[in-house]
C-alpha cells in the first residue's frame, strides 16, 4: 500500500508539472517556450503513461522475474551433471556451460534490480514481485 501512496504522489506531481507546461506554452508564452524543460516533463508523463507502456513494463517485470527463477533452476539441475561427470574433459566443458549460465542470471539480475529503481519503469512492477534479486541468487 506504501507504494500506491508514493505513485499516486508522484504521478500527481507529473500531472501538476504536465499542467504548468501546458498552460506556459499557451497562456503565457505560446511560441517561445516549446523546448523547455516543463513541456518535456509533460512529454515524459505522456510517454510513461501510454498504454502501451504500461503494459510492457507490467509484463517485463513479470518475465524478467519469471527468467531468473528458471536460469537458477537450470544452474541447479547443472550443478549435479558436473558433479557426476567423470571424464575431465567433459567435466571442463560442464563448468563453462554453467559459467555461461551464471553469467546470464547476473545479467538478468542486474538488468532487473536496475530498472526496479527506475521511476518511469517501476511504477508497473506488481506488489507481488520482489523488489529486487541479490546477485548471490545466481551463485546457487
Amino acid at each position: 500500500m506504501k507504494y500506491i501512496k508514493w505513485v499516486a504522489i508522484g504521478l500527481a506531481v507529473l500531472f501538476g508539472v504536465s499542467v504548468v507546461g501546458v498552460l506556459m506554452n499557451t497562456v503565457l508564452f505560446p511560441a517561445k517556450i516549446a523546448n523547455t524543460a516543463i513541456n518535456s516533463a509533460g512529454n515524459i508523463v505522456t510517454k510513461t503513461l501510454n498504454a502501451d507502456n504500461v503494459i510492457h513494463n507490467y509484463e517485463w517485470f513479470y518475465d524478467t522475474s519469471g527468467a531468473i527463477i528458471a536460469r537458477v533452476g537450470q544452474i541447479n539441475s547443472h550443478k549435479s551433471l558436473v558433479d557426476e561427470a567423470s571424464d575431465p574433459s567433459e567435466r571442463s566443458v560442464l563448468n563453462m556451460e554453467l559459467a555461461a549460465m551464471k553469467q546470464t542470471c547476473r545479467e538478468l539480475v542486474t538488468k532487473y534490480n536496475v530498472n526496479s529503481e527506475k521511476a518511469n519503469r517501476s511504477l508497473f512492477k506488481s506488489n507481488g514481485l520482489p523488489d529486487s534479486y541479490n546477485l548471490s541468487t545466481c551463485e546457487v
